[in-house]
């Protein structure tokens, strides 16, 4: 099956360290608010490029393309400060659930990567697995 390929245009962030607690703030916490609405953003972009969901195993590809901070020169090509790579992942993956596929359990294959780029977003390759 040819892979299904997204671009979602935001700012990734890294899944924070939330509590039980968190749901019910009102206001939430600034970095929770801001994983919440980058959530939102990441399923309704994926919907409106024809994401199919997938039922069965999944092998996906992710690349973060992150902005290049002035202080970083031109030939350093590897994001290696934070946010963590996993950290990414969770989160891209947990707004893809019901939108790409039924659940992230699914997925048994992963490639991710990190990088900078001159136009900020998220990467997105997955296909059901042969």
């Amino acid at each position: 099956m040819k892979p299904i390929e997204l671009f979602i245009d935001v700012i990734p962030m890294g899944k924070p360290r939330m509590t039980q607690r968190d749901k019910w703030l009102n206001p939430p916490r600034e970095c929770v608010a801001r994983y919440w609405a980058m959530k939102d953003v990441i399923g309704l972009s994926a919907n409106s490029q024809g994401a199919k969901l997938m039922t069965s195993a999944t092998v996906a590809h992710f690349v973060f393309i992150l902005p290049r901070p002035k202080s970083v020169s031109k030939k350093v090509e590897h994001h290696i400060v934070k946010p963590d790579l996993d950290n990414l992942v969770k989160a891209a993956k947990d707004s893809l659930n019901s939108v790409c596929w039924v659940d992230d359990a699914l997925i048994c294959e992963l490639y991710a990567s990190k990088e900078y780029g001159n136009k900020p977003g998220i990467l997105i390759q997955y296909a059901e697995v042969e």
